[in-house]
């Protein structure tokens, strides 16, 4: 027996052997799972009871129990996760509140559901909104909604219709003109009876006081021209025209003036198809000093002239004699151009207006939602209106700065081509943006800044690259080696074909980066992952279209001053302003909307999406052909033939 109960005891030492180390962890798992007092305490305080005595013990062991189920999962997910990996790493945290990039666990999947508890751990629940205010009784929805149609319809609709009819040379562009002031001031009108009826639940909206300054400037540019067309009607202002017309001084607009003759005040020369001259319609604020013989040739900042004087030497060829430019004159033009320029600026703060407004409509953008929503509003509009510039392009934009993917009809010309200041804007984003990912952070570099201080330098760098390339210093540079080789010398050599145009991939090489980065960018959720990826397709696929067009023309340059409107092209600004709206969407508290109403539908984003830019595009494609009819308009008849081979023209 006595070696028998020998073997049994050293059995049993080595048993507790064994087991004494894993008593001893579950021992310390034990007690790292049972939580403080206090942090019951704290959890336990939610709950306002009547008697606080009688319900205090039974919070805590309620609080106690849903720390510990809280905890063993975790420690189970933990597990999991380590059993799969087969590496037992310390789990990781970024925490950046208020940071919409920022994610507890870096290598975690993205969850299914919205976590409100998550959510208000580092954000304050949202706040009652206008929206919210007008679903109840008390609201006036109606008001609100007049004023956003009057004010849509004002600067998307009457004043670019009236900038494209100016800039065809058509006295009707006052009509729209006159629309334009008469609706916004009637929409700020019904915009105040509706602040006056509504109690402020956005306080210190930027709507409102941006919008004042806008309607400011909106009456400048156009009250002086609207007031003496509306004149026009009245008795004095007959008299003032006849007064006027005995002085030898024009007015501005004269509605059923004969065409033949407005031609000839407007046109003073045939357009070359070997060297066009952009002629853009002068400020109408400024009366035309002699019905014929005007020294005065528009200068304009849209696609029919240059910030360079657009008179060419044909412009005096019905035998009028240029008098020597004064300095009032050339004051005069400069005024044109920045009258010009600002008032095609406020289509530009009219979208403005737009963004702020549906913010504070719908109470977006406040407190710790503040900064991403910036970034996404800020930066997803760049990419909107690059798309929508790209789109005008197609349309035959800037033909004359030979920007319309056709041959520049000036050989001499020197004009920046149009991806010098597309590199341009990219470089200045990039240089910027490198300096603004880290603003009112403190603390060591996280992953996330890495990687969006990297793109930011991308496009610093990028799009230097792309400006260097532009340079025709630094391509002659380039090749001064293989003329110097060949014994001859530069200007003795015939250049390629393809040294005609300009195929930079740079550009859209960094669109392409941050597209395919963006498409598989960490998120909290699925459904922000699916969005994310969404936009950055999208900005992936303009790079992809705009490198085939550069393939197409690369073979086959254009020889032609016409438009060339390669068909990838049409695509490529589709994708991109179509990218842009959803980078815009993909903001927190819009994604977060849409899992909250069921609404976190990937394909119903892209179809809203592209119908809305594609309705954009029909409105952008009519103005530019309305613009081409004004010009048709005033074509003298010498000018029969042109108009004939344009139309002939593929």
């Amino acid at each position: 027996m006595r070696p028998a109960a020998a073997a049994v005891l050293l059995v049993s030492c080595a048993g507790a052997c064994v087991a004494l180390p894993s008593l001893g962890n579950a021992v310390e798992l034990a007690r790292r799972l049972e939580p403080s007092r206090s942090d019951l305490r704290s959890l336990a305080h939610r709950h306002e009871h009547h008697d606080e005595k009688e319900h205090e013990e039974q919070g805590l062991a309620e609080a106690q129990s849903l720390v510990l189920d809280d905890l063993k999962a975790t420690a189970t997910a933990t597990a999991t996760e380590a059993a799969h990996s087969h590496i037992a790493a310390p789990a990781h945290s970024h925490n950046d509140a208020g940071d919409e990039h920022s994610h507890h666990h870096s290598h975690a999947p993205p969850l299914l559901e919205l976590n409100e508890t998550q959510i208000h751990l580092s954000h304050s629940p949202d706040p009652p909104s206008y929206f919210d205010f007008d679903q109840s009784e008390e609201g006036k929805p109606a008001l609100l909604y007049v004023h956003i149609a009057l004010m849509s319809l004002a600067f998307f609709g009457c004043l670019p219709l009236a900038i494209f009819l100016k800039a065809g040379r058509s006295a009707l562009s006052i009509i729209p003109q006159t629309a334009f002031l008469a609706m916004s001031i009637v929409g700020l009108l019904f915009g105040q009876v509706y602040n006056s009826l509504t109690p402020d639940m956005y306080e210190k909206s930027s709507h409102t006081s941006i919008g004042w300054w806008v309607m400011a400037l909106a009456v400048a540019l156009n009250v002086v021209d609207v007031g003496r067309f509306l004149l026009r009607f009245t008795r004095w202002g007959k008299t003032v025209d006849a007064k006027s017309s005995e002085k030898g001084v024009e007015p501005v607009f004269q509605i059923g003036d004969d065409e033949d003759d407005e031609s000839t005040r407007l046109v003073h020369s045939p357009v070359s198809l070997e060297h066009e001259h952009g002629d853009a319609a002068r400020w109408p604020s400024v009366d035309v000093d002699e019905r014929r013989g005007s020294t005065y040739r528009g200068q304009s900042f849209s696609d029919e002239g240059t910030v360079c004087d657009a008179a060419g030497p044909d412009s005096f060829a019905h035998g009028d004699v240029a008098p020597r430019s004064t300095r009032a004159q050339r004051w005069g033009r400069y005024g044109g151009l920045a009258l010009d320029f600002a008032q095609r600026m406020l289509i530009l703060l009219g979208y403005v207006e737009l963004c702020t407004g549906v913010s504070v409509w719908t109470g977006a953008c406040r407190e710790r939602y503040l900064n991403g929503c910036l970034a996404h509003v800020i930066k997803g509009s760049i990419f909107v209106w690059y798309g929508l510039l790209t789109f005008a392009r197609y349309c035959g934009a800037f033909s004359s700065l030979g920007w319309a993917w056709n041959r520049h009809p000036s050989k001499t010309s020197t004009v920046f081509t149009a991806e010098f200041v597309e590199s341009a804007v990219i470089t200045f984003y990039g240089a910027t943006q490198t300096w603004m990912e880290r603003m009112g952070k403190t603390g060591a570099y996280s992953v996330k800044d890495v990687q969006h201080i990297s793109i930011a330098v991308l496009f610093w760098m990028g799009g230097a690259l792309g400006m260097l390339l532009e340079s025709r210093t630094v391509r002659t540079w380039l090749s001064t080696p293989a003329a110097q080789a060949s014994g001859r010398s530069l200007g003795a050599i015939t250049p390629p074909a393809a040294a005609s145009f300009s195929f930079n991939p740079f550009p859209a090489l960094c669109i392409f980066v941050i597209g395919v980065a963006m498409a598989a960018h960490h998120q909290t959720y699925q459904f922000q992952v699916e969005v994310h990826a969404l936009w950055g397709n999208l900005l992936a696929g303009f790079a992809v279209f705009r490198f085939l067009t550069y393939f197409f023309l690369y073979l086959r340059p254009p020889a032609s001053i016409l438009p060339g409107r390669p068909p990838t092209e049409a695509l490529a600004s589709l994708c991109l302003t179509s990218g842009g709206v959803v980078f815009i969407l993909s903001t927190e508290q819009v994604t977060f909307a849409a899992m909250r109403h069921h609404a976190d539908d990937v394909m119903a984003f892209l179809c809203l999406t592209v119908a809305a830019v594609c309705a954009w595009f029909l409105w952008t494609a009519t103005l530019f052909g309305i613009k081409g009819w004004a010009l048709a308009r005033n074509m003298p008849a010498s000018d029969a033939a042109l108009r004939a081979k344009v139309v002939a023209s593929p």
